[in-house]
């Protein structure tokens, strides 16, 4: 005799659910479907919205707490976003564990967001520039790249409540800092003030994101020089700029400060700009950038990057050399660092996969051994 048929109300809390997070640099364990903890045990403190309890922990005597779900995403950008309010919905306890004090991730705050917020900025500026009333009546706006970069915060800050609300409504709670693993499903989340909490999962996702790849030889300390990231901290409109990699993100700022009026290279380490494109795109692409007047330079490799008083120097490996005010590299991007615990995993992160001893989940990887692959 077959096992009895299960009831259609309780059906989708025994069928197998798998994240789909169609993210770059995001990884996530296949989940299935476990009894769900009673309310009490997942919400000690059920008069209050989940994200108010991060400040439990914001006390450095505060004990060690423990929670348990069957669900731990540790990561609150797109992909764990995606993982949260998919388990979620179905009918999982979840929990989520977030680095930074607002939560949103790298496309929030320092990537998809800012940037086109910022993009937008300069397109007003711009077309008030070219309005020919405007010039007529000797009204000519001008502003530097910090103030355009300041008028985007309000987008920032009304996106990362908007996600803020989504948690709430779904009764998430989030636990704010740096994650570290205990073991294959214990998580020590600590705070910056040193208070310390550890949640249980029964299963885990990891969305830690990615972050801009930097070559060991290149300063990006140095304050003329730039990655994708820290661009967006910039105060002042420059004269002239090398873009290094001429990917999306490269060739999406190459047009930005073109349109600031600054003098602009944009070195490709390919053949193509944006190969993955059909070629009319590209030619289209590559013929209105030279039209604003951006100076393209296909199949060059870095060699040297310089630092002299008044500027940055860029030595190519053709023997060019490109002086500018500042350089922003922009060739490729890598995962989050994996250091919190991985060795109790008995864990062997690698390029491509990050193997634990009993499972093994893959994820996308673009880091590059050299700059521009």
């Amino acid at each position: 005799m077959g096992p009895s048929p299960i009831p259609a109300a309780n059906r989708l809390s025994h069928d197998p659910i798998r994240l789909k997070c169609n993210v770059a640099f995001s990884a996530a364990w296949s989940i299935r479907s476990l009894p769900t903890p009673r309310s009490a045990d997942r919400d000690p403190v059920p008069d209050l919205p989940p994200s108010i309890r991060l400040y439990a922990m914001n006390s450095p005597a505060a004990p060690v707490t423990e929670d348990e779900f069957d669900v731990l995403v540790i990561g609150s950008g797109p992909g764990g976003e995606g993982a949260t309010m998919q388990a979620t919905k179905g009918g999982m306890s979840v929990g989520i564990v977030e680095r930074f004090a607002r939560i949103g991730g790298a496309c929030t705050h320092s990537g998809t967001i800012p940037s086109k917020a910022l993009r937008f900025a300069i397109f007003q500026v711009t077309e008030a520039a070219r309005n020919r009333l405007f010039r007529e009546a000797g009204i000519r706006p001008r502003f530097s790249f910090g103030d355009l970069r300041r008028s985007a915060e309000s987008v920032i800050g009304q996106q990362a409540e908007v996600r803020k609300t989504h948690y709430d409504r779904n009764d998430v709670p989030i636990f704010q800092g740096q994650a570290r693993f205990i073991d294959l499903h214990t998580v020590e989340v600590e705070h910056e003030s040193g208070g310390k909490k550890r949640v249980h999962g029964k299963h885990i996702v990891i969305a830690t994101g990615a972050r801009p790849y930097r070559p060991a030889d290149v300063d990006f300390s140095h304050p003329r020089i730039f990655d994708s990231d820290t661009i967006l901290k910039l105060e002042e409109t420059p004269h002239s700029i090398t873009i290094y990699g001429a990917g999306i993100i490269g060739c999406e700022y190459a047009s930005m400060f073109r349109n600031l009026g600054c003098k602009v290279n944009l070195v490709n380490t390919r053949a193509k700009l944006l190969e993955f494109l059909d070629d009319e795109i590209i030619d289209a692409l590559g013929y209105h950038l030279r039209e604003q007047g951006v100076l393209i330079r296909h199949n060059e490799e870095y060699e040297q990057i310089r630092t002299v008083d008044d500027g940055v120097v860029l030595t190519l490996k053709s023997g060019k050399q490109l002086k500018t005010d500042i350089c922003c590299g922009r060739t490729a991007e890598q995962g989050t660092p994996l250091g919190w615990g991985w060795r109790t995993l008995v864990c062997r992160p690698t390029s491509g996969a990050i193997s634990p001893s009993t499972r093994t989940f893959r994820r996308r990887s673009l880091i590059s051994t050299r700059w521009g692959t």
